[in-house]
């Protein structure tokens, strides 16, 4: 179950400016939200700091039902993130909104607060909500999307699975600005093909939710995801890694 545990005021309110700013209300409907929170590793692996989010948990999720990472740094352009958690929701996935910059005390009317973070130094908060969503939630296959520095994390995230498949992390994506781009990562084996739970039929799913939803200006953007997650022969093409 996600950690419930009390926290201070200044958690609190994060959650709640995140709240703020969720999903339309048709996908809220029979949505369940809870405040979620992922203790993150520092960069020595050992002090952190505990970063707050936003579980939005869709009618008739169940323990090892596919979740989203969406990763907040900044704005994203016009309401590109609403209508992209709106759609993952209406998938039946769970999405996690962590604001990673919230986290730290930068915000527009504290601009002075701190330096935004690198993409390389939010991998590590990408992994261990990834961790948090699998082990706190029990949400099975895990992807990760983010815009800008977020998602060159996401993208760098998947790159570290793939060569870690602890991780858990079975994609990533950078939705701008420019081009989108999508990095398979560490898919777990499983039966004859060697894919997890039907993934090639979960990834075209998540490219076609992605094109539509995140990047409907950017035509190639269904090919080239699926290219990258499934690969031009279909489940075969998949690059897999697994204990």
């Amino acid at each position: 179950m996600p950690d419930r545990c009390r926290r201070s005021p200044a958690l609190a309110a994060v959650v709640a400016a995140l709240a703020c700013s969720a999903a339309p209300a048709a996908a809220r409907e029979h949505t369940r939200v809870e405040a979620f929170w992922v203790s993150a590793a520092g960069s020595d692996g050992r002090t952190g700091h505990t970063v707050p989010a936003l579980l939005n948990l869709p009618g008739g999720w169940m323990a090892g039902d596919a979740a989203a990472l969406v990763l907040s740094d900044g704005p994203w352009p016009g309401s590109s993130r609403e209508r992209l958690v709106a759609a993952l929701l209406e998938e039946g996935a769970a999405v996690l909104e962590l604001d990673v910059n919230t986290a730290r005390g930068i915000s527009p009317e504290r601009a002075r607060a701190g330096t935004p973070p690198a993409p390389a130094e939010l991998v590590i908060e990408v992994r261990d909500a990834v961790a948090a969503l699998q082990r706190d939630a029990t949400a099975g296959l895990v992807v990760a999307l983010g815009h800008a520095a977020g998602g060159e994390a996401a993208m760098l995230a998947a790159a570290a699975a793939r060569r870690e498949p602890a991780d858990g992390l079975a994609a990533g994506a950078s939705l701008g600005p420019g081009p989108a781009a999508f990095a398979l990562g560490g898919v777990p084996t499983e039966g004859d093909l060697g894919v997890h739970r039907g993934w090639p039929v979960r990834a075209n799913r998540l490219c076609g939710v992605l094109a539509a939803a995140a990047v409907p200006s950017q035509t190639s953007a269904e090919t080239d995801c699926r290219r990258a997650l499934v690969g031009p022969d279909g489940a075969r093409a998949v690059r897999v890694a697994g204990p």
